[in-house]
């Protein structure tokens, strides 16, 4: 821009008698606004040198340049800005900026709403008047100051004399030789990428989803790849080097058509102008045909290689994750992680990841020790970052016996492991069968887990679904699994995956990367029945003899067994029952039940009973005694009685008055007075009081008699008793 013009104040001072200012307006800060003025008269208003001097004198003697300047007129109403808008026009200088994105106090806002204004309300002026009417010339530009004073400000008639003797004498005899310096494209090098920035808010140039172009807040810039062309305008790519900015259609456009753009380095940043149209990039995204005074500065962030950032490792115990990471950098667009075997990092890496988002990466790797490095990569180029050594070791395996039977429980759920009729396998609570049991067959390389009822082993398919299917010599890869504990737990690991449940449905389980998600655990529960309890209740008589048990979690039956002192089995029943009843011949015995299912069988302690049968009804009758008022109760031997009880009651009342217990003998003398009499004997074994027979009742009476005869009678007695021995 042409320096500023000290000397004018001079000029001016011959004038002092028509100005309504004071000259100090043309201070250096003031004489930056008036070449921002005179620019957008001539290149945007398109009017020639005589009348913008002639707009310019206008202007000044209005407010000095000044958009804040205001004073209070006569009717208490405020004038404002350059050309001292008042009343109405004020308040339409203040509705267009806030409409337009304008500060109404700032010289852009009021050159946007002086050209509002000419092109509306005072178009015929602007296109009959302005653009035709004064001629380039000194006179031109006094004539041109008299028209502005009178019909744009209104202002008195005793100023616009003045006015027009200052654009005459002042303003056009300097902007006459004016010549307005064209800037020079900035160069900002061959190629580079960039950001381009707008405004204090910080947006940024940047994509929708829609390949649509808009000004935005984002923490993760996009950058630009500037190409420097042989006029030294650039096209601008998209950062993937597809798509084009640009401009020809007025507003900002993503296209595969490119556009050639010229960099203009001002105080603030740099303009954007299309070098084919000649129009300048704003804020809105449209291009304009303004002033580069007036114009949007944009700041272009130059992309430059990342700078590295720390990498950390926490190294896993296989067969979990080992997991990688490292700070976020702002500059990078990805990251590539590369991992070697020990710590030559010359030789082949054994894993390289490109593209990596984020901030972490893991992954599975077994016992040994390795380096890694990070790499950071952008446009602008890639920083390799210090390599890390770590060490990997091996979890510690779970072992158990071959043929184990064990269930597995998931803690957090309480749900087991459970094979099902289909040949699935899923997830289910707790059963007390032998559904949810498996039998672990050891190998060299682990286990195979079987269905402890089919035999069926548990598999993987390369989807990592589960499965029962043969045990077979071909699928030993997806059928022998390595068992890892930790805590009390552990987790299934085959080819490196592990057991974790499905994401649609919880109750099913898949074998996936040890990387995709939270390892599933399992903690292994032995099994075993438990004892049941068996009691024997038996009254020793031939009445059946009463068995009875606890029922068993998990046993499917019981099996009986009643074996003889010598240990003969005298019974062996099956039942699904807690309880049984059974017939028995008298003698000692003992007994057991065992509890059973598919898999295993648990054993009652022996209980040992006596069975003793029920004795014969004893014959009885009555003989004579030796003595008076004695007679004598016999009766024959009866089977299966150990003892006999005889019991005499009184005929008419069946008061018992004598009686006698545990007898041995088949035979007793009782001694009783005149009356009549019944007599009864029961058989009984020693086992129960209720193993017992009572003989056939005995009506007898007992008389007294005299001496002789009864001398005679005991004689006969004892003549009966010597037959009977």
């Amino acid at each position: 821009m042409k320096q500023s013009k000290k000397w004018i104040s001079a000029v001016c001072s011959l004038l002092l008698s028509v100005t309504a200012m004071p000259l100090s307006a043309f201070a250096d800060e003031s004489q930056s606004n008036e070449e921002i003025i005179y620019e957008f008269l001539t290149d945007t208003l398109q009017l020639n040198t005589a009348t913008a001097s002639g707009i310019l004198a206008n202007i000044y003697q209005e407010s000095g340049f000044e958009p804040t300047a205001s004073c209070i007129d006569t009717n208490q109403k405020i004038s404002y800005g350059i050309c001292q808008w008042n009343g109405p026009r004020y308040e339409a200088l203040q509705a267009f900026c806030r409409e337009n994105g304008y500060a109404y106090d700032s010289l852009s806002g009021q050159l946007a709403y002086l050209e509002y204004d000419l092109l509306t309300t005072y178009s015929p002026y602007y296109y009959n008047t302005l653009l035709v009417d004064f001629e380039d010339s000194a006179q031109g530009a006094y004539d041109a100051a008299y028209s502005w004073a009178a019909v744009y400000e209104v202002c008195s008639t005793i100023y616009r004399t003045g006015r027009a003797e200052l654009a005459r004498d002042a303003f056009y005899p300097y902007y006459e030789t004016y010549i307005t310096i064209a800037p020079t494209p900035y160069d900002m090098g061959t190629d580079f990428y960039a950001a381009i920035q707008c405004g204090n808010e910080g947006k940024t140039l940047s994509i929708n989803s829609s390949k649509q172009l808009l000004l935005q807040k984002r923490e993760q810039k996009e950058n630009w790849h500037f190409v420097r062309q042989e006029d030294g305008s650039y096209l601008i790519l998209q950062s993937e080097g597809r798509y084009y900015l640009n401009g020809q259609t007025g507003t900002l456009t993503l296209t595969e058509q490119a556009s050639r753009w010229f960099l203009y380095e001002t105080e603030t940043g740099f303009l954007l102008q299309d070098a084919e149209s000649g129009l300048i990039l704003q804020e809105s995204l449209n291009l304009q045909d303004i002033a580069f005074s007036l114009s949007t500065s944009f700041t272009i962030q130059t992309l430059q290689t990342p700078k590295a950032v720390s990498l950390t490792v926490q190294a896993g115990t296989f067969p979990m994750p080992t997991t990688l990471q490292w700070t976020a950098s702002t500059e990078t667009a990805g990251y590539t992680l590369s991992i070697w075997s020990g710590t030559d990092t010359s030789q082949t890496p054994l894993y390289i990841e490109s593209g990596l988002q984020g901030t972490s990466y893991r992954t599975t790797l077994s016992a040994g020790t390795y380096t890694a490095v990070l790499q950071q990569v952008n446009a602008a180029g890639t920083t390799k970052g210090t390599p890390v050594t770590f060490t990997v070791t091996e979890q510690q395996k779970w072992e158990t016996e071959d043929g184990a039977l064990l269930r597995f429980a998931q803690p957090e759920s309480l749900q087991f492991l459970t094979p099902q009729t289909n040949g699935s396998v899923q997830m289910i609570e707790k059963k007390d069968t032998a559904e949810q049991i498996w039998k672990l067959q050891k190998t060299e390389n682990g286990y195979y887990l079987l269905d402890s009822q089919t035999g069926l082993a548990l598999s993987a398919a390369e989807n990592g679904t589960l499965s029962l299917q043969e045990q077979t010599a071909e699928q030993q890869a997806s059928q022998i699994w390595t068992l890892y504990q930790e805590d009390g737990s552990v987790m299934f690991y085959q080819n490196g995956k592990v057991l974790t449940r499905s994401e649609d449905d919880q109750t099913e389980l898949v074998l996936q990367s040890v990387q995709a998600k939270e390892t599933q655990r399992f903690v292994p529960m032995t099994y075993s029945m438990k004892k049941t309890e068996l009691t024997v209740s038996s009254n020793g008589s031939s009445l059946p003899v009463s068995l009875q048990w606890d029922a068993i979690d998990g046993a499917e039956h019981y099996q009986i067994t009643v074996r003889t002192e010598d240990g003969e089995t005298a019974l062996q029943r099956t039942t699904n029952d807690t309880g049984q009843q059974v017939m028995l011949e008298q003698g000692n015995y003992i007994a057991c039940v065992q509890a059973e299912n598919a898999v295993a069988r648990t054993v009652s302690d022996e209980v040992p009973f006596t069975v003793k049968n029920l004795p014969l009804e004893p014959a009885v009758q009555i003989n004579n005694g030796l003595t008076e008022g004695s007679i004598q109760v016999q009766w024959n031997d009866s089977l299966y009685a150990d003892v006999y009880d005889v019991r005499i009651y009184e005929a008419e009342t069946g008061k018992c008055v004598q009686s006698v217990f545990g007898l041995t003998g088949l035979r007793y003398t009782f001694t009783l007075s005149d009356g009549d009499y019944i007599a009864k004997v029961t058989a009984r074994n020693t086992s129960s009081i209720n193993c017992a027979a009572t003989g056939t009742s005995a009506d007898f009476s007992i008389v007294t008699i005299p001496q002789k005869k009864l001398t005679e009678l005991v004689q006969q007695n004892k003549q009966y008793l010597h037959e009977l021995e």
